[in-house]
């Protein structure tokens, strides 16, 4: 038995790396990924859809808004000089680190002024309604968590308030970031870093010792969600 379990993983194993070799010459067939034995690497639209998940994380904002053929020309075009300035700024070694954070986000600007501007009414529309659907969500997402807070570590209705005032004005800030054309990305991010931990230290001013231990504990345990051992048993 244990020949014949050894022997099929060995027939697996060779189907597996036969069906990943390269194919052979395809003889200058044009219409052919490969040729002369060498990948030939294929238009991204032409691989994935609009929506498959990793050209999502690429087009950003555009991801899903169906781009026609002629947008999605634009939209390189863009692109490709974008980069090619960007590309231009690092050569250059007679401006400032100042100067240089400038130019990048007027370019960043510039290049979500241009892409903007092809989109269609009922793509700008899209846009926007992605946006307030995922503020709604962060509302949502942050009442939860402050309910799933009160009834965990059994917090005071002026604790709650505290908290609530709190995450309000957090919201308010790390929208502003986000917003702020003049910013970098990592700049954004720094600053969304420092946000981070000023609400640590603020959690530490509210809560009890005995609180932030059992947040600790329970933080350590979050894998995404909490943990499902830490929930009551099911009544049956």
């Amino acid at each position: 038995m244990k020949k014949l379990i050894l022997l099929s993983s060995c027939i697996f194993a060779c189907v597996c790396f036969a069906n990943a070799q390269p194919p052979k010459n395809n003889n200058g067939n044009p219409n052919k990924p490969f040729k002369n034995g060498q990948f030939k690497q294929q238009p991204m639209q032409n691989c994935f859809t609009q929506n498959h998940p990793l050209l999502k994380k690429r087009m950003g904002m555009m991801a899903g808004l169906h781009l026609s053929a002629d947008q999605i020309k634009q939209s390189k075009a863009i692109n490709e000089d974008f980069h090619n300035q960007v590309a231009a700024l690092q050569k250059n070694d007679k401006i400032s680190l100042g100067e240089y954070k400038t130019k990048i986000a007027a370019l960043q600007n510039d290049r979500k002024t241009k892409l903007e501007a092809m989109l269609t009414d009922a793509q700008k529309n899209t846009i926007a309604q992605r946006k307030q659907n995922a503020m709604v969500n962060a509302q949502v997402r942050s009442t939860a968590r402050l309910e799933r807070m009160k009834l965990t570590l059994g917090l005071s209705d002026d604790q709650v308030a505290k908290i609530k005032a709190h995450q309000t004005e957090m919201q308010t800030k790390m929208q502003a970031i986000h917003q702020n054309a003049d910013l970098l990305p990592e700049q954004k991010r720094e600053q969304l870093k420092s946000l981070m931990s000023q609400r640590g230290e603020f959690m530490k001013s509210v809560l009890t010792p005995e609180q932030l231990s059992k947040s600790d504990s329970l933080r350590k345990n979050f894998r995404g969600r909490w943990n499902m051992n830490n929930r009551p048993p099911v009544s049956k």
